[in-house]
């Protein structure tokens, strides 16, 4: 996209080993600036952004730079971005889909 390929950008659908043991897929990682975590229509968008966080949590080896800033969470008819550097969590949610 954009004259830039993808696998520049960002990895899609990464293992890892979460902290409690249970292996997992990030759906995108994008060092240094996001992560997201994508659910089908109607899922639970907190639990997903908890889920986000568990594998942010298992990446602690990451080089401090390479963190990610943010977080999206979407299930096809919401989407979240949340901005970590402000711990309150405060965040921007947008109906993609509406009937």
């Amino acid at each position: 996209m954009f004259g830039i390929s993808r696998r520049q950008v960002g990895i899609f659908e990464a293992k890892l080993t979460k902290l409690n043991g249970h292996r997992g897929f990030i759906d995108v990682f994008w060092a240094g600036k996001l992560v997201c975590e994508q659910k089908s229509r109607g899922q639970d968008l907190d639990k997903a952004f908890h889920q986000a966080i568990e594998y942010l949590e298992a990446t602690v080896k990451v080089s401090p730079q390479d963190l990610p800033r943010y977080v999206i969470v979407c299930d096809f008819e919401f989407l979240r971005l949340y901005d970590l550097e402000y711990m309150g969590f405060n965040n921007c949610s947008t109906t993609l889909y509406h009937d």
